[in-house]
């Protein structure tokens, strides 16, 4: 302890050891994976999704929201990345449907090499600011 410079020092050491916790690779349900599955339309939060699994029984109370956040992540990307090769073309497909040109967005580009991959288009509210 040093007064003048008001300062104090401490030195300690931690001996003690800790029992750890052990690893448990933890199955989850299939049952639980199919109704995911089934249910990924209804954008359900994962907490909402752990809740109802929890209630109706088909997961036990040993598995966790992360579990569940993670089968949920693992079945949306299999949603929305339907071309792992080139992910602008099924957005390009997505603009030419009659339904969505008639809702005036347009592709303005759209170019795939080995350099680049591009991908332009307008929305409608775009198109009546110009």
């Amino acid at each position: 302890m040093n007064i003048l410079e008001q300062n104090a020092s401490v030195q300690c050491e931690h001996s003690c050891s800790h029992e750890h916790p052990s690893y448990r690779q933890i199955e989850f349900p299939e049952k639980a994976n199919q109704w995911i599955q089934g249910h990924l339309k209804y954008n359900l939060r994962s907490s909402e999704l752990y809740r109802y699994l929890i209630e109706n029984k088909l997961i036990n109370p040993i598995h966790t929201k992360e579990h569940v956040y993670f089968w949920v992540s693992v079945y949306s990307k299999q949603t929305y990345l339907t071309n792992q090769d080139n992910q602008l073309l099924p957005s390009k497909t997505y603009l030419e449907r009659p339904e969505i040109v008639a809702r005036e967005f347009k592709i303005l580009t759209y170019f795939d090499n080995n350099f680049v991959k591009a991908l332009g288009f307008a929305t409608p509210s775009f198109i009546e600011l110009v």
